[in-house]
Parts: structure tokens; sequence; C-alpha cells
């Protein structure tokens, strides 16, 4: 018991001795020193071939921030919309060797930052006479808290589209040129379960009309591209037309970022029904459309992005005129196998499948390495799947923000060309 004291009492005095000493301040600005590893000479040896292999994003990350933060570009980079804070305006530059030169400019009116923009606007005019006036209007709380409203109209007239037949086959040779006018009116009422599903209802009615096409150096005699018999193009399929749409479509969105995501599963499915009134009166089709892209993060921002896109067209049997070329699946171009001119393979169903690889070059910058593959069918529950693919392949810049791709430069190489793609504000 003695014992048991004489310990609580020196335990006492230990602490009163300790609180009597005063308590030292931590100096702040001291900084710890480190050692720098010297490698043995077979260690930077074996180093070499790695530090090769590093050395050109090495230099374009020097050069990329270099240019990023000096003016004038400094300057420019304020105004296209890169950085947290949305900005109500994006100007619109890219080309095209059907379009040439675009420009133009982006509106859009904000109720907070995105993803919820109440109005949006859009035109462009290209030094080919190509042009487009776009408008969306978004009420993201219909009556319900998961109930929305989207409004749609776009009008877009193309003089110098391409035309090379129909099917994976078709020609580079027997390019010729019409032009494409359409006029769409939608309206799509969104369901959202959660933050991830969304469930969406669509209808809308278009007008669509061909002419002849004006490039100069191209065959657009709409008369004369149809009697061409290499074309072999049946009855309907250089007309005009006027549809009612209706459908549904169906989105799981598991990106952990929509301006450059690393992670997560980015899921869209849609049915549209065409159904002909007027001049295309009965002639009925469906159209089927899966968009699936999946995201993995490699190791420091290195990204593998792959996507998988298929689509279909089911007409009625019994409708007498086919469906017009414009209405059909198109490969080629900076949407889908980007190394051939846009629309360069065109029948009713598509397959395509590309892989990325980024790579961060600065903070709203990513370098990436691109491979398409893919290709069209006459129907594709009827054909071998894998058999005649076109692919190509390329490397690009890409420019971000937290809700979308602002600017993108892309090089594609295909067996036929190189082609050359920018864009501006085009891509929201």
């Amino acid at each position: 018991m003695m014992r048991c004291v004489t310990l609580f009492i020196l335990s006492i005095l230990s602490l009163t001795v300790v609180a009597d000493i005063p308590a030292q301040e931590l100096d702040t600005t001291k900084v710890r020193t480190t050692k720098k590893v010297k490698k043995s000479f077979g260690e930077i040896v074996a180093d070499i071939p790695g530090e090769i292999l590093k050395f050109p994003f090495y230099t374009a990350e020097f050069v990329i921030h270099t240019i990023a933060t000096n003016p004038p570009i400094s300057e420019i980079t304020t105004l296209i919309d890169i950085g947290a804070e949305a900005k109500p305006y994006i100007p619109i530059v890219g080309y095209s060797s059907r379009a040439g030169v675009k420009f133009g400019v982006g509106l859009r009116k904000l109720k907070k930052i995105a993803p919820t923009d109440h109005i949006k606007g859009k035109v462009y005019y290209s030094t080919n006479d190509y042009q487009s006036y776009l408008v969306k209007f978004r009420i993201e709380k219909l009556f319900t808290q998961h109930l929305g409203l989207d409004l749609y109209f776009r009008y877009k007239k193309r003089p110098r589209e391409s035309f090379y037949g129909l099917g994976i086959d078709s020609r580079k040779d027997k390019e010729a040129s019409y032009t494409f006018e359409n006029t769409e009116f939608k309206v799509e009422i969104p369901l959202h379960t959660d933050d991830k599903i969304y469930f969406s209802a669509i209808g809308g009615y278009q007008i669509s009309n061909l002419y002849d096409g004006r490039h100069p150096d191209l065959q657009g005699d709409l008369d004369s591209i149809f009697a061409d018999p290499d074309f072999a193009l049946e009855e309907g399929r250089l007309d005009g037309s006027r549809y009612v749409t209706f459908g549904s479509s169906f989105e799981y969105d598991g990106r952990d970022n929509h301006g450059q995501p690393s992670r997560g599963t980015h899921l869209y499915t849609r049915f549209i029904r065409f159904a002909g009134v007027n001049r295309s009166e009965g002639e009925d089709f469906s159209q089927y459309t899966l968009d699936l892209r999946q995201y993995l993060h490699i190791w420091r921002k290195r990204i593998l992005a792959f996507r998988a896109y298929l689509q279909r067209f089911d007409a009625n049997d019994a409708n007498e005129r086919e469906t017009p070329i414009y209405m059909t699946s198109t490969l080629g171009g900076i949407d889908a196998l980007r190394g051939y001119v846009k629309g360069r393979f065109r029948d009713n169903d598509l397959a395509v499948m590309s892989v990325e690889y980024r790579y961060p070059i600065y903070d709203f910058i990513d370098a990436f390495l691109f491979v398409d593959e893919g290709r069209v069918y006459e129907k594709m529950t009827d054909e071998k799947f894998f058999q005649d693919w076109k692919y190509s392949f390329g490397f690009g810049l890409r420019l971000w923000n937290p809700r979308d791709v602002t600017a993108m430069a892309q090089v594609a190489r295909s067996k036929e060309a190189t082609r050359f793609y920018f864009e501006l504000g085009a891509t929201w």
C-alpha cells in the first residue's frame, strides 16, 4: 500500500515539473533539408532509354507551360471558357476541308455553374457558306424535383457535303457533292431518378431538303448522281423528307468529371421512331443507338478511354422508297473514324470502337494518342460483324474544364489520307 502511495506522489511531482517548463515555440520557417541520392554509373545507363522516351513529353510540357502563362496566349485563354467559373459566351472557331474556316459565337444564360445551363444559343458561319443556328432551352425542375423539360431548335445548311456511294466498299475516286438543308424541332422530357441515371421521352419534327452540290471540282447535279450506275441508287435516296419523331433514351453517367473523366462508365442508349408525313408518308423507320464509354485511371493522371458505338436503322419492308442518304449511318470525320473524311462510308448500320491514351501536359491541357476502327453494314444482323473493318490512328491536344471540352486539335491518319481537325467552342 505504501509503495502505491509513493508512486502516486512521484507521478504528481513529475507532472508539476513538466508543467513549469516553458513551452518552446515551433520555428515554422525551418525547411527540412534532403540529400540527393547519387546514382551509380550502371543506374544512370539503365535510365537512358526511359529518359529518351520521356523527352517529347518534357518538351511539350515546357513549351505549353511557357506559352500558356505568357501574353498574348494567357489573355486569350480567359476568353475560351477555361477554368472553374462558366462564362456566358463561347467563341467558336473551327476548320474542315468541306466547310472551310468556321467562326461564330455561343451564348448561354446560367442560373448557376454547370451542368444547369438554362438557355444556350450557337451561331456559326464558314468560308464555304456552311451555317448553323442552334437554340436550347431547359427547365430543370418541371412540376417535380425529378422532372425536366428541354426545348431544342436547329437550322443548318451544308453546301459541299460529300457522297461516295453506299457500303464499306464505296470508292474514294467516285466522290460527288450535294447541298443538305435541315430544320429540326425537338422536345425532351428527362426524368432524373438519381444523380447518375436519366430517362427521357423524346418527340419532334424535322424537315430535310437536298439540292445540287456547290463544290467547284465535284459532280453536284442530283439527276446525274442518281443516273450514275456506279452509285446504283434506289428510288427515294436523293429525296427531301418530312418526319415526325418520337422515342425514348436511357443514360447512366458514372464519370467522375465531364471535362476530363479519369474513372467511371458513361452509357447512352436511344430509340427513335421516324414517322413520315406529307411527301414522306408511309416511309417509316426506326433508329437504335448504343454509345458506351469506359475510363480507366492508370497512374499519375494517365488515362485510358474506351468507346464502343453502334447504330442501326430498321425500315419497314413495305416501304416503296428507300431511306434518303442523309438519314443513314455515316463513318468519317471528327466524331467517328477520324482518319477519313466526314461521310466517307455510309449505309444503314454502323459499328465503331476507339481507344485513347491521355497524358496531362498542363493544368487544363492533355495530349492523347488514339486508334479508331469501324465499318458500315447494309444490315448488321445478316453480315459478319468483324469483317472488312477500316482503321485510323493519330494524336492531338485537348483543352478542358470541369464541365466539358472547350477546344481540340487532332491529326489523324488512315490508308486514304491524313486529316487535321481543329474545334474551339464547338463541342458542347
